[in-house]
């Protein structure tokens, strides 16, 4: 329709299940349609229903992040000799322990360390030796090596174990779809911004559209009734958290990430139940040109990320006492630069993990020296499984199990919980 269309203009139109189903809300409500009911999850409570087990955020860094130049060993010497073009200087490095540095993008994270709510976790990644950023995703994601448990990833085992699945938005992914840790919720929403939800861009067409919706999905049995009714009930609740959570303060940066962490927090604060949320974060393959301090596309990155991070922990406050941010990529990079200023994939990695109350405030994990009889193959090799760090998260802080979570893994925590 065009954008000049008087309001006045537009009418009802004539729909079918069909033509609902295919064309409304710019195919967000067709995705909803499908994802968003199973028995349980009628979306029945009222509002302010908070989740009594917190809130789980996960930053997918999509594309591998360099671990070595977001938290940098600065104190091993090798590390200088392997990149003598993109390492970060010592001069530069925003000391941590002595041992290990922050990359100054991420200097608005400092304070959070100091206070003890940011552990850092080096060295760590899944044991899975694949180099492919798909396979890498998906098994880390999928948190198992179960045939039973194919279909479904971590974050919803997790979900599913505290049973959370009946609490209004209890799962939101900002992005296109649901990734694969939320695979197996069939409730669990994807959407590309709180203001992107809707029906439509015109408000007598929304009008018309929704009043069209009630009348199919209102009454009777049919197979699209639940699902059709469960995606009314998202939009209203979305609609709701819009109108009447607080705004996102300005000290986010106006990039993606900073909106999506923007409408997580206004979410929590309105309490709809949210118990899980994940953002996609593209843009970490970075082989050529990465950048040196201060400049480049490293950088921008991590200040992205530095910067949105700390908007995020300042704008809950209190609320950051049971909510729990958890960075991961599906792998590291190289230790040695390579011939283009940039890295290729690697092995071990650097997570980050933010939340109020959480034992914090120092770098964890096994570390070696980056000496040739140290490195796998010329990466850093995966000292701390992954599914350690998240598993003891998710048991110690937010309510499920460690067994339930990573049912054929046995746990070796790290006192973060």
């Amino acid at each position: 329709m065009p954008a000049t269309t008087p309001e006045s203009a537009v009418t009802a139109p004539t729909l079918t299940r069909r033509t609902v189903l295919k064309g409304a809300c710019c195919g967000t409500l067709a995705a909803a349609a499908t994802r968003l009911w199973t028995p349980s999850a009628a979306f029945a409570q009222d509002l302010g229903t908070a989740s009594a087990s917190g809130t789980v955020v996960v930053l997918f860094l999509r594309g591998a992040m360099d671990g070595l130049s977001a938290v940098v060993p600065y104190a091993d010497d090798a590390y200088y000799q392997l990149r003598p073009t993109i390492a970060v200087q010592p001069g530069d490095v925003i000391d941590l322990d002595g041992r290990f540095g922050l990359n100054p993008a991420l200097a608005p994270l400092k304070d959070v360390f100091d206070a003890g709510d940011l552990a850092l976790v080096h060295a760590a990644g899944s044991l899975d030796p694949t180099r492919s950023h798909f396979d890498a995703q998906e098994v880390m994601e999928r948190g198992t090596d179960s045939d039973d448990l194919v279909g479904s990833g971590w974050l919803a085992r997790h979900v599913a174990a505290i049973n959370a699945t009946a609490l209004p938005l209890h799962a939101m992914a900002w992005g296109s779809v649901p990734p694969a840790s939320l695979r197996g919720d069939l409730a669990a929403l994807s959407l590309p911004n709180l203001e992107g939800f809707n029906l439509s861009t015109y408000a007598a067409e929304t009008d018309a559209t929704r009043q069209a919706l009630e009348s199919l999905y209102g009454d009777g049995d049919g197979i699209l009734r639940a699902p059709g009714r469960a995606a009314l009930r998202a939009l209203d609740l979305v609609a709701d958290v819009r109108t009447n959570a607080p705004e996102a303060p300005q000290t986010y940066p106006a990039t993606s990430l900073g909106r999506s962490l923007g409408d997580i927090a206004r979410t929590i604060k309105r309490g709809v139940g949210l118990t899980a949320a994940t953002v996609d974060v593209g843009g970490w393959d970075l082989h050529a040109n990465a950048g040196v301090t201060g400049q480049g596309s490293m950088h921008d990155r991590l200040d992205d990320l530095g910067t949105a991070m700390r908007a995020f922990y300042d704008d809950l406050g209190e609320l950051m006492a049971s909510t729990t941010v958890v960075v991961m990529s599906e792998f590291g990079r190289r230790v040695q630069e390579n011939g283009s200023n940039g890295t290729d994939h690697g092995a071990g990695n650097a997570m980050f993990v933010m939340g109020g109350g959480i034992n914090g405030g120092r770098v964890v994990g096994e570390w070696l020296p980056l000496t040739s009889d140290n490195l796998l193959r010329g990466d850093v090799p995966v000292l701390t499984d992954y599914r350690d760090i998240v598993g003891e998260l998710m048991a110690g802080r937010h309510g499920s199990s460690a067994g339930a979570v990573f049912p054929d893994h046995t746990l070796a925590g790290k006192g973060l919980a």
